[in-house]
């Protein structure tokens, strides 16, 4: 695992932000990589006291982590993780590659191919690291230790043999003093499922919009203004949905990483990309949330969301039909929206008049039949189609095909605004 072996620190909370100072020194990470079947594709880890780069791919078989390739680099210029703007030192952490350059470099410094680093990540900004700009860059002559000015140099036809196994924000990099290679497996598979577990809740919470999802984030690490802002939505919206998949987990002792796709759907909005989230153990030996990265990008989510969804407007079509099946009118009719239209009659009212006639003149269902239902989403709504056998106590029978045009109200809930019925030939 990524173990971080640090002075004694104290936390100092400034105005609505976590400052984070640490004792005579600031820390030096270890780092002693896991081998587990929930991390990533792939990954660099950069060990500053042998002043090597070390490239991990996943194994297919296995689902762990194999060494490809150890190649010389070099780093900052003054030992130590960095902390200030200019101090010429290479922070030490899990980051991500998010972004890349190729144009306008200066040869001699980056050669022709740059990987830019999300530093200062969350936990740095926490603990009041500043600076910016940090790369995994090429060279235009042979590298040298300890020679660059807070980045991570390679010879630039080394750096050239990485350009097609990166992918922008989800391939990390392990930055540390040291590295080493761990074969406590068992242990480390235990916290990845955990990190994966609350990870998944978490989503749960969020798409719920439980209480529940704030317990999730350590309150010193996020403003007041976050918690209202959030609040704030779950009031406004009628219902939020959170998918999220390929969740994929980096353990350390400081702080882990979980990272996944995710797309967010409430009323009039829509959202998808790579969500961060960033863990801390807690007292009580659970986690909390100290901090979150979010980068919009398309997912193919969008498939996996109208399945779930389908899934659960098929649900509901059920407990409608159930419904009138029963002969319970007045839980058939919290299915309908008060000016909702059935055929050529209008209204709620009118509806369930209709309805209750029908159960006075025995034309009560005693069997109700729906096949192969076909839901197309639409705006904030939806519209399902299906064939449906029909047969009445007084032995009236059809077939034909219903339409409902659909409309949310909340998380589980839809409303019928319109119902049209064709009759189909014996």
């Amino acid at each position: 695992m990524i173990e971080t072996r640090c002075h004694t620190s104290m936390f100092f909370i400034v105005g609505m932000c976590m400052l984070v100072v640490f004792g005579n020194a600031h820390p030096t990470w270890a780092l002693s990589w896991p081998m587990s079947s929930h991390g990533p594709d792939s990954l660099f880890a950069i060990d500053k006291s042998k002043q090597v780069l070390l490239y991990f791919r996943k194994n297919n078989v296995s689902q762990q982590l194999d060494l490809v390739k150890k190649i010389p680099c070099a780093t900052g210029k003054v030992n130590g993780d960095k902390f200030r703007e200019g101090d010429m030192k290479t922070p030490e952490g899990i980051y991500f590659i998010q972004g890349k350059k190729e144009q306008g470099l200066n040869f001699g410094l980056y050669g022709d191919l740059a990987f830019v680093l999300n530093f200062p990540n969350p936990v740095d900004q926490a603990k009041g690291k500043t600076g910016h700009g940090i790369w995994l860059h090429g060279r235009g002559k042979p590298i040298k230790p300890h020679e660059t000015r807070g980045c991570v140099a390679l010879n630039n036809h080394d750096i050239k043999t990485f350009q097609s196994e990166v992918q922008i924000n989800t391939t990390p990099v392990i930055i540390g003093h040291t590295i080493s290679l761990n074969n406590d497996v068992p242990a480390h598979e235990s916290i990845s499922e955990q990190l994966i577990q609350a990870t998944t809740t978490w989503a749960q919470a969020w798409d719920n919009k439980a209480s529940r999802f704030f317990s999730f984030y350590d309150p010193h690490f996020f403003s007041k203004s976050f918690f209202e802002h959030k609040q704030g939505l779950f009031q406004r919206y009628a219902w939020i949905d959170v998918v999220i998949d390929d969740i994929k987990c980096i353990e350390g002792q400081e702080y882990c990483v979980t990272y996944f796709k995710q797309l967010y759907k409430a009323p009039g909005f829509t959202s998808e990309g790579i969500k961060r989230l960033y863990w801390k153990a807690d007292d009580a030996g659970g986690w909390k949330i100290i901090g979150s990265e979010w980068f919009s990008t398309p997912t193919g989510l969008e498939n996996v969301y109208v399945n779930k969804i389908t899934t659960q407007i098929v649900e509901w079509v059920e407990y409608w039909k159930r419904s009138w099946e029963q002969g319970n009118i007045e839980e058939y009719m919290t299915c309908y929206t008060h000016n909702a239209v059935q055929g050529g009659i209008h209204g709620k009212r009118s509806i369930a008049e209709h309805k209750n006639n029908l159960i006075k003149q025995g034309k009560k269902p005693t069997r109700i039949l729906m096949e192969n239902p076909v839901v197309r989403l639409q705006n904030d709504g939806a519209r399902v189609r299906f064939t449906q056998y029909y047969q009445a106590e007084n032995g009236y029978a059809d077939k034909g095909i219903k339409t409902l045009v659909l409309k949310r109200i909340d998380e589980n809930h839809w409303r019928i605004i319109s119902e049209t019925w064709k009759r189909l030939d014996p």
